[in-house]
């Protein structure tokens, strides 16, 4: 296959990911992406590998931006207490308090007095004068003026005064008060406020941990540790802008902001206009589109801002198909086979792994498993034919038959019809009818245990038989040309049939016996075996039925079968049978009992002759049991008296051969100094005739020299050779015996002539006249 195959890889040092255009907050790590392509893009067995983002400086200022409010119009960069109006009274004694509600320094139109209202002390009393609110501390008071009157007295405790022009509020801690001067919002912060300003209104109070305080324009927006809050903010182009607050205290002042919703940061999916947060677990991938384009995004946290992204959901790596839009991951697991369509062309994908294509031309079918026999899709088919089968196709109308093993086809023509088993197979041969086109029974009882195939003997007696015929494939193409698959059996089955009833028709009941021979014979072989026989001279007994059934049926049966349909006959198992006439049956079953107590009664008598026989034998054996006894004890002392004997000899014979061997080292000694003596005079001896000869073989050399150098010397050597040779050749002769020395017939072993002399001399002559002539 031609198809881009996903590889394992690890991390890479740029991405080439198109999605981040967002920012990461500081202090955060950079993310990790995978976009995965037909060309790159890489998944592990566990997770997709990721890719570092290039850059991560440049990357984690961008991405602060997506949730830091900076440079929007309205923000406060110095949180809420750049908001908060500090409180203008620091003390807690009421001449503090009277002296802030008078104000620059005035004093009260009320006087001191022995007699008059009485303010406790702990209090404030209010007097209107003219219009204005003016406060006393504790202390007796009358006033002067017709203009005053007393309005009320408040305790220091409880400072909410609202009168007239004069608001006095007390914030406590924890709280921030909610108020508005000359039309624009104040916020005060803990402590004593006094305000004596008809501008001046005091709204509530309102907690610090509130996660949102509103008031006019003001936003005082807290979020809380593990969330996000989702806000629209005016940017510096006038148009709303949406950010996610992290954790903290967030001020800004403007109309425009918004808080829209709050989210957990633990979410796998936050989006918000056009920011979006992605937390891939491991082991998955996000599908995405980016630009109308499908993106897979590898584990990891992804922050994207963009006005044209959607997410679909995740998808686990463990999934055998991942499919987004044009991408598609496979995974093909050991003993799978993935089938697909690639450019309209069938594709197997065949080796164990990550499969990965982005093209619409693609499309997944399904996942087989590699012991299925024929995998196939369109015109490309993968057949696996196991062992002891064959497979049957046929190639443009052809019949083709595929061996064991696995067959890659890829041929619109070539169709694979079934499979033919071409192991051994058996059927039981029974009495019931077929159907000719399948080759099936048609009766439900076939596998019953007694089921008989009932056939008429020669003497008309009705007998069922049990038997099997067990047969092979042995050639399936001339099978399958021959016969229809599935009328295979039928074939085998009624021709058996046929040939086992002919077979039992010309046997009588008589015949009929327990077969021998389990295996198929040939006929071929059935006539060899018969020759062997009858040339080593065996005697040629009648065989049983069963025997001669059985061989019978697979001589008729079995060449024919092999030849004409690539059927084997393998064996014909006869395993009993069965008398259907029950009144023969019964009287040929009491001819059996009366033969039966005939031989109990033979074998009873038999027995009792064994007994007395074995107790004539016993007695003998005793009887030789007590001879070999008395036998054994006489030889016993016959052997202990010769040991004695025995013993009294060797000690004589030791005291002999003691006496004798020293005589012989003395007679001995005697003759080596005898023997070293002779042997000093033969030495001399010797010597003495060996300088004799040498003085002779020098002198009859010198003669023999001076002979040789003469014609005469030369014959006399010849006459003392033949003189050497009679005196040999006669030595022993205790006969003579005449022979005329004149015949030429006297063979090796004649005397040598006169003339035969003559010859010898001459011829030695003329050797000493060449030798001359030479010289």
């Amino acid at each position: 296959s031609s198809f881009p195959k996903v590889t394992f890889a690890g991390s890479v040092q740029s991405c080439p990911c198109t999605l981040h255009t967002a920012r990461m907050p500081k202090g955060e790590q950079p993310s990790n992406c995978l976009e995965l392509s037909a060309t790159e893009a890489s998944i592990a067995a566990d997770s997709l590998p990721v890719a570092t983002i290039a850059d991560p400086d440049r990357a984690d200022g961008e991405q602060q931006q997506m949730f830091d409010l900076e440079g929007f119009r309205g923000h406060k960069p110095g949180g809420l207490n750049e908001l908060l109006r500090p409180p203008n009274v620091t003390g807690d004694s009421t001449a503090e308090l009277c002296a802030a509600i008078n104000g620059n320094g005035r004093r009260a139109c009320a006087k001191g007095c022995v007699v008059g209202r009485l303010i406790p002390p702990g209090n404030i009393g209010l007097i209107s004068h003219n219009g204005a609110v003016e406060a006393v501390p504790e202390g007796r008071y009358i006033l002067g003026f017709r203009r005053a009157h007393w309005l009320q007295t408040y305790p220091l405790s409880d400072l909410n005064i609202h009168q007239g022009n004069l608001t006095v509020v007390r914030v406590p801690r924890g709280n921030i008060g909610v108020a508005a001067e000359k039309g624009n919002p104040v916020l005060l912060a803990p402590g004593l406020h006094v305000y004596n300003d008809a501008t001046f209104s005091f709204t509530r109070l309102e907690s610090i941990q509130n996660d949102h305080l509103h008031h006019g324009p003001l936003h005082v927006v807290r979020v809380k540790r593990g969330e996000y809050a989702k806000v629209l903010a005016e940017g510096m182009g006038g148009g709303l802008e949406p950010r996610l607050l992290r954790e903290g205290c967030h001020v800004m002042e403007s109309n425009l902001f918004s808080v829209e919703g709050r989210c957990k940061l633990s979410d796998s999916h936050i989006s918000h206009g056009a920011l979006s947060i992605l937390q891939v677990p491991k082991g998955h991938v996000a599908k995405v589109f980016q630009d109308n384009t499908p993106r897979l995004l590898g584990s990891g946290t992804h922050y994207i801002e963009s006005t044209n992204f959607q997410f679909v959901g995740n998808a686990s790596l463990s999934e055998p198909v991942i499919s987004h839009g044009t991408i598609t991951v496979v995974r093909v697991s050991k003993g799978e086979v993935g089938l697909a369509w690639l450019d309209n062309q069938p594709h197997f994908l065949l080796e164990p792994g990550f499969y990965n294509f982005d093209s619409p031309n693609f499309r997944f079918v399904k996942h087989c498993q590699t012991t299925e026999k024929i995998i196939a899709l369109g015109t490309k088919k993968l057949v696996t034919v196991f062992s002891g089968e064959v497979g049957l196709s046929y190639d443009h109308g052809k019949l083709k038959v595929l061996q064991p093993g696995i067959h890659n086809i890829d041929d619109a023509a070539h169709l694979v019809d079934s499979f033919l088993s071409t192991q051994q197979m058996s059927v039981r041969l029974v009495s019931v009818p077929f159907e000719a086109c399948s080759g099936k029974m048609k009766a439900s009882g076939s596998a019953k245990k007694d089921d008989l195939l009932v056939c008429e003997t020669r003497d008309l007696v009705k007998v069922g038989v049990r038997a099997d015929v067990f047969y092979a494939i042995k050639d399936a193409e001339i099978a399958i040309q021959r016969i229809a698959k599935d009328e295979i059996q039928g074939l085998v089955l009624e021709t058996a049939i046929a040939t086992l009833t002919n077979i039992i028709r010309s046997t009588t009941l008589n015949d009929i016996a327990q077969s021998k021979h389990p295996a198929a014979l040939s006929e071929n072989t059935h006539l060899e075996d018969i020759k062997t026989r009858q040339a080593l001279g065996e005697s040629a007994s009648a065989p049983f039925f069963f025997d001669k059934a059985h061989d019978e049926f697979l001589s008729k049966l079995h060449d024919d079968f092999l030849t004409r349909y690539g059927i084997e006959i393998t064996n014909i198992r006869i395993e009993s049978f069965k008398i259907m006439d029950d009144e023969l049956a019964g009287n040929i079953s009491k001819q059996a009992l009366t033969t039966a107590q005939t031989e109990s009664q033979l074998a009873n008598l038999a027995g009792q002759t064994e007994i007395a026989t074995k107790e004539q034998e016993r007695q003998a054996a005793i009887r030789q049991i007590s001879a070999q006894g008395e036998a054994t004890a006489m030889q016993t002392q016959a052997q202990a008296e010769k040991a004695r004997t025995i013993t009294a000899a060797e000690a004589k014979a030791q005291a002999e051969q003691l006496a004798t061997e020293k005589a012989a080292q003395a007679e001995a000694a005697a003759i080596v100094e005898r023997a070293k003596a002779e042997a000093q005079a033969i030495r001399l001896r010797a010597q003495a005739e060996a300088e004799a000869i040498e003085l002779k073989a020098a002198a009859e050399a010198s003669r023999a020299k001076q002979l040789a150098e003469t014609p005469l010397g030369a014959q006399l050597a010849l006459l003392q050779l033949y003189t050497e040779m009679g005196v040999k050749s006669n030595e022993g002769v205790e006969k003579v015996v005449y022979c005329d020395l004149k015949s030429n017939n006297a063979g090796v072993l004649g005397m040598p002539s006169l003339e035969a002399l003559s010859r010898d001399l001459q011829g030695l002559q003329s050797i000493g006249e060449k030798g001359k002539t030479g010289l």
